[in-house]
């Protein structure tokens, strides 16, 4: 346990994970950021469907696009979490680092 010092958001004592850790853990989410933004680039999701139904009717081209639509719309749901979680690492940072310079 770590007593807060002045200088930090509030008195009072809390458990501290270190601050490599915390970082370790930084890094682990922003390569699950990229990897899903990398997913999303919709330029080649549409180069590849427009290669694969070139030849097909416009029907299963609706049913393609809809596919990926519905594909990146629950990628951008993951990519918000872990921005989230991104967020509340940082915090979680400050706060450790704050308390081990006291």
């Amino acid at each position: 346990m770590v007593r807060f010092q002045s200088g930090c958001e509030e008195d009072g004592v809390r458990m501290y994970r270190s601050p490599s850790r915390i970082r370790s853990d930084i890094l682990r989410v922003r390569r699950g950021i990229d990897e899903i933004y990398s997913m999303l680039n919709v330029r080649n999701l549409l180069a590849d469907m427009l290669t694969e139904y070139a030849a097909e009717r416009p029907e299963r081209w609706i049913r393609a696009l809809e596919d990926i639509i519905s594909e990146a719309d629950a990628l951008l749901i993951r990519a918000r979490t872990l921005e989230k979680t991104l967020r509340e690492l940082k915090e979680e940072l400050d706060e450790a680092i704050c308390v081990t310079k006291a």
